[in-house]
């Protein structure tokens, strides 16, 4: 499901990744968080990937059956968290200030009652028009994790009410795994 390179270099089986938290953005930097269990038996010292360099370019791929680049960026800073028999927790942050092409067609239609797991949206009434699909809107959703979803993409929203349904734009994800659960948080506008 995930797939963590520095450098080109896949992690070594004795550092099991934890948890993966990536943030694209439309309009700022995109961050990513990956929390590695350093499972060594070692207790004389801490144990860091022996790949990591200061900026060394980081790579993650999510996916079902077959991965896809979620994010590339730079290595910013590392955390280690050690709590005496529960071994060592070592943090990646990266960073990445990817410009996303925004799409003219829509990628995908995520659908209340099936494939929308989570959905919080507020319509504004300003303006002068009458035509409830017309107001701006920002939702916030979740969803089961989807790679190829971008800043910047179309989705359409679908079975939301008059209020909610039609076409949107992708302002930011948020890629969650932990624990072999994946989610994809979209704030999408119109």
């Amino acid at each position: 499901m995930a797939a963590v390179t520095i450098d080109g270099k896949a992690l070594s089986a004795s550092h099991q990744v934890h948890s993966i938290q990536i943030t694209l953005n439309a309009d700022d930097e995109s961050l990513a968080t990956v929390t590695i269990n350093e499972s060594s038996q070692a207790t004389d010292s801490i144990h860091f990937p022996d790949s990591i360099q200061p900026h060394s370019d980081i790579e993650i791929a999510l996916g079902y059956d077959t991965a896809a680049t979620v994010f590339s960026g730079t290595l910013i800073a590392l955390e280690a968290r050690v709590a005496s028999g529960l071994g060592t927790v070592v943090v990646l942050n990266a960073v990445n200030d990817a410009d996303y092409p925004e799409a003219n067609e829509v990628s995908v239609c995520f659908e209340y009652g099936e494939s929308l797991l989570d959905f919080n949206g507020v319509t504004h009434f300003e303006g002068s028009s009458t035509e409830q699909s017309a107001f701006p809107c920002e939702v916030e959703l979740t969803v089961q994790g989807q790679a190829h979803l971008l800043p910047g993409q179309k989705v359409a929203l679908k079975n939301c009410s008059a209020w909610f349904d039609g076409n949107y734009q992708i302002l930011a994800i948020r890629h969650t795994m932990e624990n072999g659960n994946w989610l994809s948080q979209l704030v999408v506008c119109r």
